[in-house]
């Protein structure tokens, strides 16, 4: 779990929410699934994108993870490629 602390230093309470996981929220696609067990770049974005919807990380990464079981490589990257297009169409 270290490695995801490369990608995610400002928040520095989410050791907490690692190191003691469980679910949040009942239900979800990730049901029973660890953090560990997901791409950690992709976590690591999730995480960004998902806390501007929460102030709880633990809540941020449990949706980040739901939205990982879609798409375990490249949800967040997609979606970061998605609002540039429509950034750039604003334009």
């Amino acid at each position: 779990m270290d490695s995801i602390f490369k990608f995610c230093k400002k928040y520095d309470d989410l050791a907490t929410a690692l190191k003691d996981w469980k679910e949040q929220i009942p239900g979800g696609l990730a049901k029973g699934k660890k953090p560990g067990k997901f791409n950690k770049r992709q976590l690591a974005m999730g995480l960004e994108v998902e806390m501007e919807h929460t102030d709880d990380p633990r809540k941020a990464l449990e949706i980040t993870m739901d939205h990982l079981i879609e798409d375990p490589e490249h949800y967040y990257d997609r979606l970061k490629e998605m609002e540039e297009e429509i950034d750039k169409d604003k334009k």
